[in-house]
């Protein structure tokens, strides 16, 4: 069965920027479509982008600061007025809508034309985006969520913390599915050379650990890395900290809390990601939680997990949400406790000092990651996501 999708957000995104929301939508349209599948994409205006052979549709939209949500609300209408007439043309077998904080406009053309209805949820944003709304905005998106959770036919989700967080909504689990993020494993692959960074940054001498990702969420846990860095400096000064990404702003904050020990790249095109971690010894993940999304959990699915698994090199992670589902201490990676740095320096020391150890944890991470995690498996379950929901109708 060939099956036509159009995937619809209700927001702007560069789909070439190395953020795991646009890693995540440019791998599955083109990997949809490597497996035979046909889909379009429909997105506030952009800058132009061409992606292989996805098709892009840009909907103008002229954003008004001082009113904030309002603006993102009426969008909306514009974005269902400019769709209308594209779904008209390109007769979709499924409208994919990937959430956004008052998105709506999905919902109603599948409505309209009657076609199936496929939500994607990322995040729990009635908590994520809406606790900073004022109380209005936030019973209007509560309306809003409630329709698409009870209208959609299924709802995809990266998590099975976010699928207890729609539970919790009164959402069926038969309508709920779980399908984790992944990678290309031909992009990130253990034969890439990371000799041009190191040069680089003059690390062709010296044990590298990086971490790779966005700077500015206390989720990730930059502070504890700087922290841990700290403490290795003064055991191990030949060890050498390279952190990957981050504005300029972000960067230059970070600097001025971290120790000598610590290389800031700044950002790096995706496509170049892999030559970062392959100037690595060491890859580190150290997530926590939000103070604020405590009662949540750790709903993240993160891209960079399975990017460092299918380099082949040795990861140290937090023990938490879906990182220690996937992750197996001592044998895909070592886990410690989220937030504990020292647990993290004293990790890092036992892995500089086991060289055998190092090489059995990032093998394994290989093998796991090709068996189960790559972005054309993650397009096949969702594929058949798809004609499950087909069949019925």
């Amino acid at each position: 069965m060939n099956i036509k999708v159009g995937y619809i957000i209700a927001t702007g995104i560069p789909l070439l920027l190395p953020k795991g929301d646009a890693v995540h939508i440019r791998s599955f349209l083109e990997n949809f479509i490597k497996i035979g599948g046909e889909v379009f994409f429909i997105r506030k205006k952009e800058k132009n982008e061409k992606i292989n052979n996805i098709r892009i549709y840009d909907i103008g939209w002229i954003s008004i600061p001082k009113f904030g949500e309002l603006s993102n609300l009426l969008f909306n209408f514009r974005l269902y007025q400019a769709s209308f007439t594209i779904i008209r043309k390109e007769q979709p077998d499924i409208v994919h809508e990937r959430e956004t904080f008052f998105n709506f406009a999905g919902l109603s053309l599948a409505n309209k034309f009657k076609i199936p209805y496929i939500l994607e949820v990322n995040a729990p944003l009635m908590y994520e985006v809406g606790r900073h709304c004022s109380h209005i905005y936030q019973e209007i998106g509560k309306i809003i969520e409630k329709k698409l959770f009870n209208r959609a036919d299924r709802i995809i989700v990266v998590s099975t913390t976010l699928k207890d967080y729609l539970l919790n909504q009164g959402v069926t689990e038969d309508k709920i599915r779980v399908v984790q993020n992944g990678v290309d494993e031909k992009i990130f692959n253990p034969n890439v050379s990371g000799e041009s960074v190191r040069k680089k940054n003059h690390l062709e001498d010296k044990e590298t650990i990086c971490f790779a990702g966005s700077l500015h969420q206390e989720w990730q846990g930059i502070g504890d890395l700087l922290k841990a860095a700290k403490i290795i400096s003064s055991i191990k000064s030949s060890v050498r900290f390279l952190i990957v990404g981050g504005t300029k702003t972000e960067v230059k904050t970070l600097k001025k809390m971290a120790p000598k020990n610590v290389i800031f790249t700044g950002r790096i095109e995706h496509k170049k990601i892999p030559t970062y971690l392959a100037a690595a010894d060491i890859l580190i993940a150290p997530y926590k939680l939000e103070k604020d999304l405590k009662y949540i959990g750790f709903y993240n699915s993160p891209v960079k997990l399975f990017e460092y698994m299918a380099m082949g090199k040795p990861i140290i992670a937090s023990n938490i949400g879906q990182i220690g589902e996937i992750l197996e201490h001592g044998k895909t990676g070592l886990l410690i406790e989220p937030g504990n740095y020292k647990e993290l320096a004293e990790n890092i020391l036992i892995l500089l000092e086991d060289g055998q150890l190092k090489k059995k944890l990032g093998k394994n991470a290989r093998i796991e990651v090709e068996r189960n995690y790559t972005w054309e498996r993650n397009a096949r379950k969702i594929m058949e996501i798809y004609r499950e929901v087909l069949e019925k109708r």
